[in-house]
């Protein structure tokens, strides 16, 4: 019964985003969050300090084309063998589609 429920589920969405149709000339406005994990062959274990998030902003020109500019952050920690052994990277990336 559960395999039946997150199957129909997953039906349901995937056809929810192929039939959407988003107007013509509109824009829109994304964000969110992350909660990234560092792995590293350097470092006995991840931090628990990191974080990360995006904003971006599209303009759909036809129910086809559309263009999207996206930045996002990202803080990762790891830690090496003592705790007071930390080390984060800062992370700024953009994306243009």
């Amino acid at each position: 019964m559960k395999k039946r429920n997150i199957f129909l589920f997953v039906q349901f969405f995937i056809s929810t985003l192929l039939f959407a149709q988003l107007p013509k000339d509109s824009w829109s406005l994304n964000f969110g969050a992350s909660y990234p994990r560092l792995v590293n062959h350097s470092y006995t274990y991840a931090g628990n300090v990191n974080f990360g998030g995006f904003l971006g902003v599209q303009r759909n020109f036809s129910e086809h084309v559309g263009l999207r500019m996206q930045i996002a952050f990202d803080r990762l920690e790891g830690i090496y063998g003592n705790p007071a052994l930390s080390s984060f990277v800062n992370s700024f990336s953009g994306n243009f589609d």
